[in-house]
């Protein structure tokens, strides 16, 4: 009974921290404080670990605890993009409304029909001429105002549509990990799995193969805090993010390098392990230099 509830602490206790981040997150609708880059470390580091667990099976718990992380690092990125994608259309419809209204300013003209002081007649003919001014444009502020809604449709559909080919573009390191659709996260987490699903294919029977893939997972896993301190430090800021979090992590790497140490599991898990918890305390000093 011991055994069963160790394990299941094990598995779930690393998702607690990030279940008060994205209560947070939705709370506040603003994800300016949490580095995404904290969901793609994770999700690449714990795939890799379910290919490293087929070559060298260590304990089942670990091979469960990533299968949960990788569905909670999931449903993070996703509430993050949605809000990034709102406010992005937010901000283009903000953009629009100004340009229109700067537009309407400048070509709106007060007419004053032309008076002969002398004979105290109107000129009707200028009248005329400026009536059809008016009506021209007021029929190009419609025209404007169509153009306008037709191009923030437009943006949207043009912005969607380039995050899907977002991968054939010349900006795509760049952009990396910055995209406004959650398609193009999936369409690159598909990519990831299936070329490691290839490799582990072909080399199945190379225990070389899989102490390497064991290595760059972990490895990979332990740096994981690093984009959330190297966020901190250039905001000069640690605002947003949730404390909890913070301290989940703290707690989480201690006791799974103490488990790891214990259990005699392999090498590559003790050096993830104590990496971390030097990065954790590194950020539990930010917290405490910029509160």
């Amino acid at each position: 009974m011991t055994s069963i509830i160790t394990s299941a602490l094990f598995i779930f206790a690393p998702v607690i921290g990030y279940v008060s981040q994205y209560r947070d997150i939705q709370r506040t609708s603003n994800s300016e404080g949490f580095s995404t880059r904290v969901c793609l470390i994770l999700l690449l580091s714990n795939i890799l670990r379910c290919y490293f667990w087929i070559g060298k099976q260590f304990d089942i718990t670990l091979l469960y605890q990533s299968i949960v992380m990788i569905i909670a690092q999931l449903l993070m990125l996703h509430l993050c993009i949605s809000i990034k994608s709102r406010e992005s259309v937010t901000n283009s419809k903000s953009r629009r409304s100004n340009k229109q209204f700067n537009f309407q300013t400048t070509t709106t003209k007060t007419n004053i029909p032309n008076i002969k002081t002398s004979n105290i007649t109107i000129d009707i003919d200028n009248n005329s001429d400026e009536n059809k001014n008016n009506n021209n444009n007021n029929k190009n502020n419609d025209e404007n105002n169509n153009k306008n809604e037709n191009e923030i449709i437009t943006t949207t559909k043009s912005n969607n549509t380039k995050n899907y080919y977002i991968f054939l573009n010349s900006g795509y390191f760049q952009n990396f990990w910055e995209w406004d659709n959650f398609s193009a996260y999936a369409i690159f987490l598909g990519g990831y799995s299936a070329f490691f699903l290839l490799l582990t294919t072909v080399y199945l029977y190379s225990p070389s193969y899989f102490e390497y893939l064991g290595t760059l997972s972990l490895t990979i896993e332990s740096i994981l805090g690093l984009p959330q301190l190297i966020q901190n430090y250039k905001k000069r800021s640690t605002k947003g993010l949730s404390l909890v979090l913070i301290s989940s992590w703290f707690i989480g790497d201690l006791f799974k390098t103490l488990y790891f140490y214990i259990k005699d599991q392999p090498s590559q898990f003790i050096f993830c392990g104590t990496v971390q918890l030097i990065i954790d305390i590194l950020i539990s000093l930010q917290i405490i230099y910029y509160k």
